[in-house]
């Protein structure tokens, strides 16, 4: 993948039309805009759940910011996460209220539709990248396997901070000095935003901010004043915004850092063995384009390769030392997965590259479309129990299944009484806890007995069909019948079925 000599000018796209071999130029904006209809496509074709993050992080935060409704998890109430992110969101809300298009599907769609136009531009800036440093040839084979990515095609339209966290690295990329350029440091403000969002977005820039302080030799105090310029104020304006929505001071990124690694809060939900990010997250993010990427890293030249591999290992060097470990932790490193995946595309035969293609678009398909999808469909038969109008809502629902896994208040955007198992990790000064998962799943049969003796009886129950067996009696004795079934995923766990149903007491006539 070296560097072509006379490449065209970046702001041209030329090609010869016509007999007289006459030069036209393409609009410049062709790429862009089919860029921006390909990832709106992407957006619609994303039906699926990934992680409960995507609404409870983001979307269950803006509603309650935005309307008053909406629950906010134990992270927002210890101070350990950002409001940046759901404060955007909030005002995308906002405007919608404001313009009388708050319906449920729009408050669902718009922030997804804004997430397609930022995974647009990251797309975008991936292609300018690799056009800047080995010319346009291998930069449409880069921007190929960048768009043929099932993963980034599973996460990009997500609202996810993980999501936002990928983009705002892809638009830094063109920004930095890569090949010596001493003069700016405008990839920093995208760098700093993504950091307040998300303080682990520092990691895969540790290495590519201290090659640019060395390349400035003895004028390297020039570019700490550059990371201070962006830094400072963004961090200012950070610590003002939370200061805000928490009604007192408190910094989140120190906070998270202290939650995740300090204390390994994360190893409540899950741990891992130390080299998970090599043997399964790697090869199951990169899947069918792993031996693309494992090819490409030998295409490289020296240099390149230095630069694109170290970010992408202190990345995962860093994650490994964490017990809790996600795939989704992976994904704003992708990108320079991608620059390597492109340079070994260009060579492959075409029947191997078709088939590249193809697998990736079966798993993009299958992800998006298929697995893990009945949480999200159960939501749109909660929404029908919704009251019209003003009127009070006679309904109440009971969420019976494995914390967060559905959305809440932001997918049905009215006042109906719902409630779910709760599963707080043990904090110290969280004299309250109570795990409700962990107790309702040694006997579901018990705790639904003890549950209904406190309180009055909600008149639907969510719950997965794995449970259905175990707690049928006592839905026939309380005259719960079944109202409607989803289907969910083909690989059912332990507390995670098939299907996801909702059941409905019927009251004597």
């Amino acid at each position: 993948m070296a560097r072509r000599r006379n490449a065209p000018d970046e702001s041209e796209c030329l090609r010869h039309n016509g007999e007289d071999g006459t030069v036209k130029r393409s609009p410049t904006y062709l790429l862009p805009a089919g860029l921006l209809l390909f990832r709106l496509c992407n957006c619609f074709l994303v039906q699926s759940s990934f992680v409960p993050d995507e609404y409870w992080q983001s979307l269950e935060v803006a509603h309650h910011l935005a309307f008053g409704s909406g629950y906010l998890s134990w992270e927002w109430r210890v101070g350990i996460r950002g409001s940046l992110y759901p404060i955007a969101i909030a005002a995308l809300y906002h405007t919608l209220a404001i313009l009388h298009l708050d319906s449920a599907l729009m408050l669902i769609w718009a922030p997804r539709v804004f997430q397609a136009a930022l995974a647009a531009a990251a797309d975008w800036s991936v292609y300018q990248t690799a056009r800047n440093l080995f010319g346009p040839r291998d930069a449409s084979w880069v921007l190929a396997a960048q768009l043929s990515s099932w993963f980034t095609w599973y996460c990009a339209t997500r609202t996810l901070a993980n999501s936002v966290e990928w983009a705002l690295l892809c638009i830094a990329l063109p920004l930095y000095p890569w090949k010596g350029s001493l003069r700016h440091g405008w990839y920093c403000f995208p760098v700093v935003l993504s950091i307040l969002i998300r303080p682990t977005a520092i990691l895969p820039w540790i290495p590519l901010i201290c090659r640019h302080l060395w390349l400035l030799g003895r004028r390297w105090m020039d570019g700490l004043g550059l990371f201070l310029l962006y830094g400072l104020p963004g961090f200012l304006a950070s610590l003002l915004v939370d200061r805000m929505f928490y009604g007192q001071w408190v910094v989140v990124q120190l906070s998270f850092l202290g939650f995740n690694v300090g204390q390994d809060l994360g190893s409540f939900y899950g741990t891992h063995p130390s080299h998970w990010y090599l043997s399964q997250g790697m090869p199951a993010v990169l899947g069918p384009f792993l031996p693309a990427f494992l090819f490409g890293l030998c295409l490289l030249p020296a240099s390149p390769k230095r630069l694109l591999c170290t970010p992408v290992c202190i990345t995962i060097l860093a994650y490994s030392c964490v017990s809790h470990k996600e795939f989704r932790f992976l994904f704003p490193i992708l990108p320079f997965c991608m620059i390597a995946c492109g340079g070994a595309l260009r060579f492959f035969p075409r029947s191997l590259s078709i088939l590249l293609l193809i697998g990736n678009a079966a798993l993009a398909v299958y992800t998006g479309l298929i697995h893990q999808r009945g949480v999200l469909d159960v939501m749109s038969t909660i929404r029908g129990l919704c009251p019209l109008g003003t009127s009070p809502s006679a309904s109440s629902v009971l969420f019976l299944t494995p914390c967060h896994a559905t959305p809440f208040y932001s997918h049905i955007h009215c006042s109906l009484h719902m409630r779910f198992l709760e599963c707080p990790p043990p904090l110290l000064h969280m004299k309250d806890h109570r795990d409700e998962a962990a107790e309702f799943y040694v006997d579901p049969k018990s705790w639904l007995e003890r549950e209904f003796q406190r309180s009055s009886p909600p008149t639907h129950l969510v719950l997965f069909n794995t449970l259905e067996e175990i707690i049928g009696d006592f839905l026939t004795q309380r005259r719960y019948s079944l109202l409607r079934c989803h289907f969910h995923t083909h690989f059912p766990e332990a507390r995670t079925g098939s299907h996801i149903c909702v059941y409905q007491q019927q009251f004597k006539t």
